[in-house]
């Protein structure tokens, strides 16, 4: 059953807007219509992740250059033995990535500099996209209304493109929908979900059992960076070459039980620096099926992409099982390029698919 709307805090009662957690951002997306559908959730404390790497902490007075020079320094896939971070942070689809170094563009259409983000969570379940910053932010005065509490930038219906042309934040056109409350402003293409943001009438992915039970897990360990998935991860055409023995092969390195979610977080500091990536399994017996093989697959197990052995995206890694979690947990190895298990997930690797 999903959380209403008014649910907008996590379990201690904290605002996403005053404080960043996982479960709060969670709290904060509407539901897409479609439950079926393949849904990415970023949640990531800018704030947080600047402080954990030695970066200045952005504020809304920082310059066009200050933002690029940051936005580089926390994208950059320099390995860590070769003085890389560790961290390869995103931006909102909301903001495209070339507008930061355009001074003046998010300002003067948002109301809002890049630099007054302090948190935020976006869900993206094509077409469907949300949005929630928290920080320093108003929107731009002199918006239209077009539903309660609901404002356009941009005219035109849902998804139709703009009257008023392209611009740097809209590249196609199409009018976003906003609303905001103190601390926090929300964003859309489509006007529903906004309304239903903005009068706190939602049901949120925070009553999405599997994915608020990751969001818990990885609040548990602190994370600052968040990436949750919610897809069918079994084998596919895309995977499998058509060498039928080569196929053999890679079903054979694929865990059994099907999950349902994943979650991948970011931690620590410095040379404590520590990837999380959490499974969701149908039931705690399937999860407690799947983890011997994902502890002997993260421990000893190898890339299908180069044969780097999986310890060279978390080392020491340690496999816990909890109810229908499995959780790995370890430390960012001295080769670590950026985030490093999210670029694993982005290149199809063996440790994010099942039978």
């Amino acid at each position: 059953m999903a959380l209403a709307a008014s649910c907008t805090s996590d379990d201690d009662g904290e605002s996403f807007a005053t404080s960043f957690s996982v479960l709060g951002g969670l709290a904060e997306l509407p539901q897409s219509g479609d439950p079926d559908r393949s849904l990415t959730i970023e949640i990531v404390d800018y704030a947080a992740a600047s402080a954990a790497v030695d970066l200045d902490i952005l504020t809304p007075n920082s310059s066009t250059d200050d933002i690029v020079d940051w936005v580089v320094a926390t994208g950059n896939p320099t390995p860590l033995a070769e003085g890389g971070n560790g961290l390869a942070l995103s931006i909102p689809q909301l903001i495209p990535g070339r507008a930061v170094a355009v001074d003046g563009a998010i300002e003067n259409e948002f109301g809002w500099t890049f630099g007054s983000i302090s948190h935020y969570a976006e869900a993206n379940a094509f077409p469907d996209r949300f949005t929630v910053l928290a920080g320093d932010l108003t929107w731009v005065d002199g918006l239209a209304e077009v539903a309660p509490d609901v404002r356009t930038i941009g005219d035109g219906e849902d998804g139709e493109f703009s009257t008023d042309g392209p611009t740097e934040l809209r590249p196609f056109a199409q009018p976003l929908r906003v609303s905001e409350r103190p601390g926090l402003v929300a964003a859309s293409p489509d006007t529903p979900p906004i309304e239903a943001w903005a009068t706190e009438t939602q049901d949120s992915y925070a009553g999405v059992p599997e994915l608020a039970a990751i969001a818990t897990a990885l609040d548990d360990r602190e994370v600052f960076q968040a990436l949750l998935l919610r897809a069918s991860f079994g084998i596919g055409d895309s995977l499998v070459d058509s060498d039928a023995r080569n196929a053999q092969q890679i079903i054979e390195r694929l865990i059994d039980e099907p999950f349902s979610a994943l979650g991948l977080g970011v931690a620590g500091s410095g040379d404590d620096l520590r990837y999380v990536v959490v499974y969701a399994f149908a039931t705690p017996e399937s999860a407690a099926a799947a983890a011997p093989q994902l502890e002997t697959m993260w421990t000893s197990g190898r890339s299908l992409i180069d044969e780097r052995p999986f310890t060279e995206l978390i080392a020491g890694p340690t496999i816990a099982q909890d109810e229908r979690l499995v959780i790995v947990t370890g430390s960012a190895p001295a080769t670590a390029q950026g985030f490093a298990t999210r670029a694993a997930l982005a290149q199809g690797d063996v440790p994010f698919y099942h039978r």
